[in-house]
């Protein structure tokens, strides 16, 4: 199925400007405007930001004395797809 995601606010890494992004399975296979004939489904994101791949640098794995992913869902809430872990300072009092 291939989604249109339109009208939005896409962020990059250097740049925000408006545009439509089209998503072909699970790649985004082009950002741009007159996408519409290509799509099975339009996704209307007026007044919205489209970010695609964000990251979530501040997540506190150690606290849970864990190694990881199983203690937090944050890739599967809303298209984080980098996490980074919080150092745990150590106590100097």
């Amino acid at each position: 199925m291939n989604i249109l995601i339109k009208n939005g606010t896409i962020v990059t890494s250097v740049n925000e400007y408006k545009a439509d992004v089209l998503i072909e399975g699970e790649k985004i296979v082009a950002i741009g405007t007159g996408l519409e004939g290509r799509a099975d489904q339009v996704v209307d994101a007026s007044g919205k930001y489209v970010i695609p791949g964000g990251v979530d640098e501040h997540l506190h794995y150690n606290s849970f004395n864990s190694l990881g992913y199983e203690t937090s869902d944050a890739a599967a809430a809303g298209g984080t797809t980098t996490v980074g872990d919080f150092v745990v300072q150590p106590n100097t009092t």
